[in-house]
């Protein structure tokens, strides 16, 4: 066994305590922790939903984002792809809302040509990935994509829950009509898309599950993000349908069924679920039916005093001006017949409690079956055809879930659903942790083995660093022979450079010695011509004298 391979193993082991213990932080605090990915992960059941069907006309619920936790309220909208609501310093022409707008960076902004700006299909504008969206009522939205750190919830005291991750969350620039007055400051797209709340979370592994769920009642509900809430079902069982299309939540409704006369629907005609849309709205054919057997279930002799007065509303569809509010009680507790939609494997119970909704009108009550009657062969199925029901949307399986549920609370409480086992991830079972006391024990083997593994590790280190010195010294000796030998060399170069430099400097000498020779011989030999020539001037001076 070298030392890589003790490092590697001592690496896995103190990585495999640690994580448990986390893991065991984690269970404390009902968050999930997935060792594959090395992420972690959330399953969040019983999300406040505020809002009613009535006077507000939607259901929304807040996020919290930035370093700040900036409050932002967002509708609930499964017809809708995308997150946004108005911010600083970009919404020049934006409505006054719930919330102030919250404030983003410049660095936060996401630019084009990213995989982030690729990811989310939107277009671009002055190097920043934008958006434009536009819906069948006329209403628009503009804006552009920045990364936020977004919280979900707030917890019982009041505090904002830790950091829930970060992702792509919309900054809108403009806004149009009905966007301008509404109260809440943005939405929440939920849709089957792939730039949708729910898939942002999943793709950069914030939760565990593409999954969410939606329980609407006349007053809030409850929402869940990567598991299903059973606490308040009413059925044991969760029956599946499949969806008819990749982008939105079409489902297939074969027939329409009340009391013991019903109206098969064509294959044209789709059911299209969409939270964001208040009322319904159903092709007039199947509008027409369903108002005729409630109107025809109010003509009965015992009922006709209770039922009211029946009255269209444009905005509202279908209503009925009661005498009484004990006469309105009546009506939709005994009379009023259930409405039910036969679905793939699936029946869809629509109760009066589920599609009433009433109005105070002229000191009169009034109350309105909550759908209306359109031009066009296609069922709109809105949020008052989602009440007392968990709707559950499995993104993955491309289904959505149906299940009866007491969705009716006002309040929901904000908390984190203990778990009892670590689910299945990527079909291998984690080990299941059920025990503190357990706990500690394997977690004392894990530490146990660490240190056996770290003493081993030390040991062969030293053992290795031990040789690796004697081959040091080894070759240390034999480097300094060689350099000896090196000295020798370069030593007996040096004299022998010397000799033959004295041998210059001697032949050097000699050379000099006899150059001075010379020239002295040479100065006697022409003193002795001068003075010859000397005496033989003189000797012809006195001849001629």
């Amino acid at each position: 066994m070298n030392l890589l391979n003790i490092h590697i193993i001592l690496y896995f082991l103190i990585k495999l305590s640690l994580s448990t213990i986390h893991k065991i932080h984690l269970k404390k605090n009902n968050f999930l922790y997935n060792p594959i990915k090395n992420s972690l992960l959330r399953n969040l059941s019983q999300i406040n939903i505020l809002g009613n069907s009535s006077d507000l006309n939607y259901y929304y619920t807040y996020l919290y984002l930035g370093n700040s936790k900036q409050r932002q309220s967002y509708i609930i909208d499964t017809g809708s792809s995308i997150t946004t609501s108005p911010c600083k310093p970009y919404c020049n022409r934006c409505g006054k809302h719930e919330n102030n707008y919250y404030e983003i960076d410049e660095s936060d902004i996401i630019k084009c040509g990213t995989n982030e700006c690729d990811n989310l299909r939107s277009s671009c504008k002055n190097n920043m990935c934008s958006f434009s969206i536009s819906y069948s009522e006329g209403s628009s939205l503009n804006g552009i994509f920045s990364n936020q750190i977004i919280r979900l919830k707030e917890n019982d005291d009041n505090e904002i829950e830790e950091e829930f991750g970060i992702m792509p969350i919309g900054c809108t620039s403009s806004e149009t009509n009905l966007f301008v007055t509404q109260l809440a400051d943005g939405i929440m797209g939920l849709s089957n898309e792939d730039t949708n709340f729910i898939n942002q979370l999943y793709n950069y592994h914030i939760i565990k599950n593409n999954v969410f769920s939606l329980c609407l009642s006349q007053k809030g509900g409850y929402f869940s993000i990567s598991d299903i809430e059973t606490n308040y079902h009413l059925e044991s069982n969760i029956s599946y349908v499949s969806l008819l299309s990749n982008r939105f939540y079409y489902i297939k409704i074969n027939k329409i069924k009340i009391n013991q006369n019903e109206i098969i629907i064509s294959n044209n005609a789709q059911g299209f679920i969409d939270s964001g849309t208040t009322i319904s709205y159903f092709p007039k054919n199947y509008s027409d039916f369903i108002i005729n057997e409630i109107k025809q279930t109010c003509e009965l002799k015992d009922n006709k005093k209770y039922c009211g007065k029946y009255k269209y509303m444009n905005d509202l569809g279908s209503c009925f001006i009661f005498e009484n509010k004990n006469y309105m009680e009546i009506t939709i507790n005994e009379i009023w017949p259930n409405i039910s939609f036969y679905l793939d494997g699936y029946i869809y119970v629509w109760t009066p409690l589920q599609y009433f909704f009433n109005y105070s009108y002229d000191y009169n009550y009034i109350g309105c079956v909550g759908y209306n009657s359109v031009n066009e062969n296609r069922f709109t199925l809105g949020s008052t055809w989602m009440h007392g029901h968990d709707l559950i949307f499995d993104r993955n399986k491309n289904k959505v879930g149906f299940v009866e549920a007491n969705c009716d609370r006002e309040e929901v409480e904000n908390k984190y659903i203990p778990r009892d086992i670590w689910n299945e991830i990527e079909n291998k079972k984690i080990f299941v942790v059920k025990n503190i006391y357990f706990n500690w024990i394997y977690i004392c083997i894990i530490i146990v083995l660490v240190l056996v593994v770290l003493i081993l590790g030390i040991a062969v280190h030293r053992l290795r660093r031990g040789k690796n010195f004697l081959c040091f010294y080894v070759i240390n000796n034999n480097l300094n022979e060689i350099n000896i030998i090196r000295l020798n060399n370069e030593n007996e170069k040096n004299i022998n450079n010397n000799i033959i430099d004295s041998k210059y400097r001697m032949i050097d000498s000699d050379k000099n010695n006899s150059v001075e020779l010379i020239m002295n011989k040479t100065n006697e030999i022409k003193n002795k011509n001068n003075e010859e020539e000397e005496n033989k001037n003189l000797k012809n001076n006195i001849i001629n004298n």
